[in-house]
């Protein structure tokens, strides 16, 4: 690495919480488009309720088709 050079680390932590209860922990690192992916699990499971890792796999997936 040169010394010019730094790392871009973004992280999306996202807890929900229904009346205080934690009902999802969803979140990742990356790059500028992890908070969309992250958006989209959580929209995946909480809309249209697919099993939380079908909707991870569905989000990456969507992401890097994108690139």
């Amino acid at each position: 690495m040169l010394p010019v050079k730094t790392f871009i680390v973004e992280d999306s932590p996202i807890i929900l919480d229904n009346l205080g209860r934690v009902e999802m922990v969803v979140g990742a690192s990356g790059g500028p488009r992890i908070i969309s992916a992250t958006v989209q699990v959580i929209l995946s499971v909480t809309m249209f309720y697919h099993d939380p890792q079908d909707a991870i796999v569905v989000a990456v997936g969507d992401v890097e088709s994108a690139v």
